[in-house]
């Protein structure tokens, strides 16, 4: 092992707190944020359910029904406002706080991550329109203890992760957004995930290890929001057309996976979380169920990790497609391992 790798070794251990140093998360007086991904569609039935279930938060996504119209001239959709208003009403009868994620906006072309070169980080115009969404939906929500939180942008991916001004720059998106929020309301936990691109030509960064070339203004209630799918081979298989037959733990794409590399491979947001006095909420994770008992074993290893950092997690996904929904299994029994964990682990501190 190289002089390098061992002392990276050493100072994550240092700051992750093998030496008694304090979780940053502990100073934070943050509700423990645990729950399921749910769509624009959900039902009534489907939240008393959930209610049923021990749920206390949804990150209601509203890729199928976006808050604006992602045509010129780019306004708010008012029946999709009314679809949202619909939401909190059912929630707010079965005690369920909702994380608000528009998850696409005008500028994009896909509606449930974004691409580099996507008009949004070309030009300003589509910064603006951004701005005034959020504008819009801080005002109309401002009062409604329903909504616990903001997730500002789904799956940022820039060109360059490096640039601190233009339209491309995910840190100066980020510093607009939430200022434009807190001009509205302070009262409102703001979530913000890393952006994923390159740091050099031949460099690149996904979301998770973009996390250090995140920058967070100063400013309060913030949450770190990260996405968990890594390795993509494994937790999408079966997916779009994409090979099944991965193992976890096991070899995947020429490297070996298993508990111990995932919480090495997630231990610098961690730091990041520790350094810069942010709690960390997983807002995404899973494996598809084309994987069977590899990929319960994945979100059993995953759910383990994030307790340890004391991370809170939303499920993806309730409802939203079979190859997500831990509701369904490839075996006969019923409910599924994966939904039984899932909800037993709810109600852990």
């Amino acid at each position: 092992m190289s002089a390098k790798n061992i002392f990276f070794i050493i100072f994550v251990f240092f700051n992750l707190g093998f030496f008694g140093v304090t979780l940053a998360n502990e100073k934070n007086n943050i509700p423990v944020v645990k729950g399921f991904n749910v769509g624009a569609f959900v039902t009534s039935g489907d939240i008393e359910f959930l209610k049923s279930q021990g749920v206390k938060f949804i990150r209601l996504n509203l890729s199928k029904k976006p808050v604006a119209f992602k045509q010129y001239p780019y306004s708010i959709d008012d029946d999709a406002v009314s679809n949202i208003d619909r939401i909190v009403e059912l929630c707010k009868k079965n005690n369920i706080r909702i994380i608000l994620d528009p998850h696409t906006f005008p500028g994009t072309k896909e509606v449930s991550f974004t691409r580099a070169d996507d008009e949004i980080w070309k030009n300003y115009k589509f910064h603006k329109i951004v701005l005034n969404i959020w504008a819009y939906l801080a005002n109309r929500y401002k009062e409604e203890s329903t909504i616990f939180a903001f997730d500002i942008f789904n799956e940022p991916t820039v060109e360059d992760l490096t640039l601190e001004q233009g339209p491309g720059s995910w840190n100066e998106l980020v510093g607009k957004i939430i200022s434009t929020i807190r001009s509205v309301t302070k009262d409102k936990y703001i979530i913000v995930e890393p952006a994923a691109g390159r740091v050099s030509i031949f460099k690149r960064m996904d979301r998770v290890n973009g996390v250090k070339y995140l920058k967070l203004p100063d400013a309060n209630k913030i949450i770190l929001g990260i996405h968990m799918y890594a390795p993509i081979l494994f937790t999408h298989q079966g997916v779009r057309g994409r090979a099944v037959g991965v193992l976890y733990p096991g070899w995947i794409n020429g490297h070996f996976y298993d508990k111990k590399i995932l919480k090495e491979y997630l231990a610098e947001v961690e730091v990041f979380s520790r350094k810069n006095n942010v709690n960390v909420l997983v807002t995404e994770f899973s494996a598809s169920r084309y994987g069977e008992s590899a990929a319960d074993k994945y979100v059993f290893d995953l759910i383990d990790i994030f307790n340890e950092y004391k991370w809170g997690w939303i499920y993806h996904s309730f409802r939203l497609a079979p190859e997500w929904n831990a509701e369904l299994s490839d075996k006969d029994s019923f409910p599924p391992e994966r939904w039984k964990f899932l909800i037993r682990e709810l109600d852990k501190k």
